[in-house]
């Protein structure tokens, strides 16, 4: 308990009862204290409060120096009621004293004597408890109610259901719809669930010893676990939790969000790096948020692997990009070595380089929960084609994405964010090439809707994109890095979609405690659109785009131009742009010279000097032919998109209608215990 107090980093402990056996303790200064509890739990990560109930063997001796205070002079942890309310913010903890529900303690004690002082009358006490237990659960608040008694509900050790439970106190828990039962009095560790209602039961009952091979046949619908040895139950989180501090004084914050951009000076990616240094500088950016495909076309062969400083450190070279990237793994990555990417080698060759598969970033007002999304696509698995796939430390498959479903849920509910973003690689609402990953719609997007997370950001489909409805999750696509599929758009709800951008580029937010502003940059770093969360949406566009696509049917009856129709070569518009494309990457692929900085001109972490790209040198003559040049490809493009983009578009261009979204910055109930912890509590 110790160890993985302090691997948790524990706000507190629960004991179910049963604290002192056989017979509880005679007084407060029963010796029994120290060597039972004191003695024992002396761990450091263990000197949190103990919250305590009592069981069938705590009232065989003196309940009321369990109860009193003077424990807690002897020992400032031990914290012990009949029944009780501990409010920490996003769960509210109920402890209910079960013992004197169970009527053969009173008509068959057998040989032992119980201190029923304070209890009796019984049957006015248990009223009394009932009420006031419906009463608290109706008036709280939380997100998660938790009840904890020593008595099991539904067991299949050997004491089993404890059918006075199941009559008075269950029904008060489905009513009330709490989230878990936590009990201890049978010796095993076990997790039931109902096929009734929503209650998880969990029995935490083997601190000191254990009912080897003693186990009553159960539902195997409801089973979900069942040790028959010794141990405990921790709340834990697989996810690495990571803090960036704040620096502005307003306590904004600024990032760039770019994806599959791996790959070496092809289709432009230099000249998106270049708009995002200029950008980065204008905005003060905080880090960068990489979406995935770090890496064509087959990842990393290992953390030696040149392409590393190729596709990064020589390509985002502008100083406002010397920040700390947080990138997760695409389907390209998962391609080559896994491990090369996450190794910390790459790190040491560049500080900025931070890739793990799922993570938590928390800065300020915003958490960002990053996901790995590769093991949850099922044609990966069962139609790989020609490609290999790195599943090292995944498989078992199923195992990996519940546990790894089961943390983000805990992590997003543990949340006192204003702000709540999911990071990752494929799109969940995409009218892309890629299109919806159903799997996600499945099994991640019912979290974020349930969790009534602000944003989900990912890359796969080579655009910029966004689609939400007010009031809702936003998902947006910043997957223009290094290439785009042109004119490569499905059909979706145009009230849905906001934005759909079939060329390159990359995005910019700015968090406020009130707002969430968004930008997407074309290639050229002309801004397309941007949206406020929670304030009025606008969009700006600008003549000179190559194309910017809607998913909005022709209503012919709309306009009086609607009736004239174009057929286009699509084969030939696409040629033509590829065309472009190549005339314009050749200006940029003029080789730079390379000049040195010191760290003290960048932000770094060390004294060693960094490398920048910086134009070359110009003569007049080359500036006289670029102009000549730049002109020609102006009149050629003005020709293209007049004779055969503009027709394509979907009638003329609209501002829409402006929509103001009425939110609150926080939807977190806050609770007086400040000092209590805010942990949440789930197998």
């Amino acid at each position: 308990m110790g160890k993985i107090g302090k691997d948790l980093n524990i706000d507190f402990l629960i004991s179910t009862g049963d604290n002192f056996y056989d017979d509880g303790i005679i007084s407060p200064y029963d010796s029994q204290f120290q060597d039972s509890f004191t003695n024992i739990y002396t761990a450091s990560s263990l000197q949190k409060p103990w919250y305590n109930v009592l069981g069938n063997h705590d009232y065989r001796g003196n309940v009321y120096a369990q109860l009193s205070p003077i424990l807690r002079d002897l020992d400032c942890r031990w914290i012990c009621l009949r029944s009780y309310v501990v409010n920490a913010e996003i769960v509210d903890i109920f402890f209910v004293d079960t013992t004197p529900f169970v009527d053969k303690y009173f008509d068959e004690p057998k040989d032992h004597v119980y201190d029923w002082r304070g209890v009796l009358p019984r049957n006015k006490y248990l009223n009394n408890l009932l009420t006031d237990v419906d009463v608290a659960l109706q008036e709280s608040m939380a997100k998660w109610k938790i009840v904890v008694g020593h008595h099991t509900i539904k067991s299949a050790g050997h004491h089993g259901i404890t059918i006075e439970l199941e009559k008075q106190l269950l029904p008060i828990l489905e009513a009330n719809e709490v989230d878990l039962y936590i009990n201890g009095h049978d010796h095993c560790l076990e997790h039931i669930s109902s096929i009734n209602s929503g209650i998880q039961f969990m029995t935490s009952g083997g601190g000191s010893k254990a009912w080897k091979g003693d186990m009553n046949d159960w539902n195997p619908q409801e089973m979900r676990f069942y040790y028959d040895g010794q141990g405990f139950i921790g709340a834990l989180s697989e996810l690495e939790r990571l803090e960036h501090p704040v620096t502005k004084s307003d306590g904004s914050l600024s990032f760039l969000v770019v994806g599959d951009w791996g790959r070496e000076g092809e289709f432009n990616q230099s000249l998106v790096a270049h708009q995002m240094g200029i950008v980065g500088e204008q905005l003060d950016i905080d880090f960068v948020i990489s979406v995935g495909d770090n890496f064509y076309e087959d990842g990393l062969k290992g953390d030696n692997d040149t392409s590393f400083e190729a596709s990064f450190s020589h390509i985002y070279t502008h100083p406002s990009l010397q920040k700390q990237w947080y990138s997760v793994l695409g389907n390209h990555d998962y391609r080559g070595n896994v491990e090369a990417q996450l190794s910390q080698v790459l790190t040491q060759k560049d500080w900025r380089w931070f890739c793990r598969r799922s993570f938590v970033l928390s800065s300020g007002m915003v958490e960002f929960f990053f996901v790995d999304t590769n093991p949850f696509v099922e044609k990966y698995f069962t139609d790989p084609e020609d490609h290999t796939y790195d599943w090292s430390n995944v498989l078992p498959r199923n195992k990996y994405i519940s546990n790894l479903l089961h943390d983000l849920d805990l992590e997003i509910k543990k949340s006192r964010a204003t702000w709540k973003f999911v990071v990752g690689h494929h799109g969940i609402k995409t009218a892309g090439h890629h299109g919806v990953t159903q799997e996600l719609v499945d099994q991640l997007l019912p979290i974020l809707e349930e969790n009534k997370v602000d944003l989900y950001i990912n890359g796969h489909d080579h655009c910029l994109q966004h689609i939400g409805s007010d009031g809702e999750t936003q998902f947006l696509t910043s997957g223009g890095g290094s290439k785009a599929w042109r004119g490569d758009i499905q059909p979706w709800d145009p009230k849905e979609l906001k934005l759909y951008y079939d060329g390159q580029g990359f995005m910019s937010l700015h968090i406020t405690h009130s707002q969430a502003n968004f930008i997407y940059y074309d290639v050229s770093g002309n801004s397309l659109n941007w949206y406020v969360h929670g304030g009025i949406m606008k969009t700006k566009k600008k003549r000179h785009l190559m194309r910017i696509v809607q998913a909005i049917e022709r209503d012919d009856s709309s306009s009086s131009s609607s009736s004239e129709r174009f057929e286009i070569d699509r084969d030939k518009a696409r040629k033509a742009l590829k065309q472009l494309d190549q005339q314009i990457e050749s200006q940029a692929d003029e080789k730079p010279r390379i000049i040195i900085k010191t760290s003290s001109d960048v932000v770094g972490t060390n004294n060693d000097p960094i490398m920048f790209e910086e134009p070359p040198e110009i003569s007049g003559s080359f500036l006289t032919s670029s102009a000549f040049v730049l002109l020609a490809l102006t009149l050629f493009y003005n020709i293209l998109f007049i004779t055969v983009i503009k027709p394509s578009m979907d009638g003329p261009e609209s501002v829409p209608e402006e929509n103001s979204v009425a939110m609150s910055d926080s939807d977190i109930v806050k609770f007086p215990l400040s000092s209590l912890p805010e942990n949440t509590f789930k197998q």
